[in-house]
């Protein structure tokens, strides 16, 4: 309990008090910064309390009445009403007095004196640590000993990157079915032959099928997509218009009426759709001949390709379709958006690939609109494509369609393919199925609609 104001009190009460009472300082009191104050204020209060009692008593009482208190201390028989007051009320403001200074000595007990302010530290609120910045993903570095593929956009070993590629010229009639190696084409072309037919020009960067047939003639425009990649040609025969083309546009070419060593006939079929080769067997030919194998420095990509899944801007939905190459003949195909890719069909069902057992598949289909028509005065029903000048097409990717540009120089020059703003055509990766024909493809079911276009490429 702090004791500075009943202290104070009874130092006042030991100062000598008289009616004429003087106002005498009190004695220091505890040196607290609270006590001190507290206790000069009470001790003051205390004696203007009574010294105004003590005065109106003085006052109040007659003269004679002061002298008798003043001689006869002990005398009391009665007490003058004035002064009987005036005891009441000594008594009682002393008692309040008591009172009160016990009361604030109690008050004062429980208040701390004050010191320098010190701020409390406050307890750390739970929180989780602030979380790290995302780290970006690195860009996709090319795997050891891998290089891309200029064709597809796709991984494959270094060494095979910059060599040439082979193009094939395919037999597609129904009794030269089901063909072998063309599951590992990169880029396969369609195109007219005579007779309402069609045949096939598969374009091979890294294969190594050893069974890949049945190899058909060449006509002069098959030439052209060999020509477009920079390629070397395989064939079994050609005709007449080819044959010149061959010779004087110089050609390095490999042509199974001449190379029996590189192609060998399979019994069962029909003789004029027998001819087969292998990987190993044109590879090695090529060694043999001392063809240039490493691509011309001049050759850049035909194609570019999106760097994710994407569809082309201003697209629409396509999910099944067909061209139509001839009355009857027609090559179909149907989306599968599990997967991405398009499943080909011609008139007499699943395009099979012999070796795999499984049906073609392709990331992208190009068809290329041109003009064809009937060589005058060939007996044999031959035709001539235009693969030269400029023309409009159209590209089917990740499930839908959209309008294409081509341009093509020369015969010595590659094909130039655009979107239709006028920028270089971009694919998505894989595979790619490229007709060649005068009619548009016709859309069987659009199926869902395609996302938003989350690429940030050209096209």
């Amino acid at each position: 309990m702090n004791l500075n104001p009943l202290l104070c009190l009874i130092s006042l009460f030991r100062s000598k008090i008289s009616l004429g009472l003087r106002r005498k300082r009190p004695r220091a009191c505890f040196q607290t910064p609270f006590g001190r104050n507290f206790g000069q204020f009470f001790a003051g209060r205390c004696q203007r309390l009574l010294a105004e009692s003590c005065h109106y008593a003085s006052s109040a009482l007659p003269s004679q009445a002061k002298n008798r208190l003043k001689t006869s201390p002990k005398a009391g028989l009665k007490t003058h009403p004035r002064a009987a007051a005036f005891g009441r009320f000594r008594v009682g403001t002393v008692v309040i007095i008591i009172i009160i200074a016990l009361a604030a000595s109690a008050c004062s007990s429980e208040s701390q004196p004050p010191t320098t302010p010190v701020m409390a530290t406050p307890a750390p609120t739970p929180h989780s640590a602030p979380e790290p910045e995302p780290t970006p993903e690195p860009a996709p570095t090319t795997p050891p000993d891998m290089g891309v593929n200029s064709l597809t956009g796709e991984y494959i070993h270094a060494n095979v990157t910059g060599r040439r590629p082979v193009a094939i010229v395919f037999d597609n009639i129904r009794r030269a079915l089901p063909q072998s190696g063309l599951a590992q084409a990169d880029i396969l072309y369609e195109v007219l032959a005579e007779g309402g037919v069609t045949r096939l020009v598969g374009i091979f960067k890294d294969f190594d099928s050893e069974r890949v047939g049945p190899v058909r003639s060449t006509r002069n425009y098959f030439i052209d997509f060999a020509v477009d990649h920079d390629a070397i040609f395989v064939h079994h025969g050609g005709s007449p218009q080819a044959y010149n083309d061959l010779r004087s546009m110089n050609i390095d070419r490999l042509d199974g009426m001449f190379e029996a060593q590189v192609f060998w006939r399979e019994r069962g079929r029909p003789l004029e759709h027998s001819s087969f080769t292998g990987a190993g067997l044109i590879w090695g030919r090529v060694n043999d001949l001392g063809l240039r194998q490493q691509l011309d420095s001049r050759q850049d990509s035909v194609f570019d390709f999106y760097p994710i899944l994407s569809s082309p801007r201003e697209s629409e939905p396509a999910a099944e379709f067909e061209i139509r190459f001839a009355q009857g003949y027609t090559t179909s195909f149907l989306f599968d958006e599990s997967t991405g890719l398009y499943s080909m069909s011609a008139t007499h069902g699943p395009q099979i690939d012999e070796e795999t057992g499984e049906q073609l598949t392709f990331s992208n289909i190009i068809v290329q609109n041109t003009r064809i028509s009937m060589i005058p005065g060939d007996t044999a029903g031959r035709r001539n494509v235009d693969t030269v000048g400029q023309g409009t097409g159209y590209v089917f990717t990740n499930g839908s369609v959209a309008p294409i540009r081509w341009a093509k120089s020369s015969r010595s020059s590659p094909t130039r393919w655009y979107n239709d703003q006028g920028l270089r055509l971009n694919l998505n990766r894989g595979r790619t199925y490229i007709a060649v024909a005068d009619t548009s493809p016709t859309i069987l079911a659009t199926g869902q609609e395609p996302e938003d276009d989350p690429h940030t490429g050209q096209d």
